[in-house]
């Protein structure tokens, strides 16, 4: 079995939601990041795509100072035929957000 994540986050979120505790952030460019989970390969077993992966999401300021703040995201699906996860909103707190699960696709 081989789990291939993607990485994608929506940094228009975080320029408004956390420019206040950075405002640097303001006149950097927009960064996207993904997170999505393809479960794939031999000996992979069907019950693998109902598996909960669990992730978490470190920011950081150029100066490697940990921010905090929150982020709403919106779910989406790269897999026809999977259910896309429900919108959220991260919490980062000492630069970590809080933990969330995604499923394959």
């Amino acid at each position: 079995m081989r789990l291939r994540c993607f990485l994608v986050w929506m940094a228009a979120c975080l320029v408004a939601a956390l420019t206040p505790l950075a405002p640097a952030l303001a006149s950097e460019s927009m960064h996207f990041l993904t997170v999505s989970v393809e479960v794939t390969g031999a000996g992979m077993q069907e019950a693998d795509k109902e598996r909960e992966w669990a992730f978490t999401v470190k920011l950081m300021d150029q100066g490697g100072n940990m921010l905090n703040g929150e982020c709403p995201y919106m779910g989406n699906s790269t897999v026809a035929g999977v259910d896309q996860p429900e919108n959220g909103t991260l919490t980062f707190t000492g630069g970590t957000s809080n933990a969330f699960s995604l499923k394959h696709g």
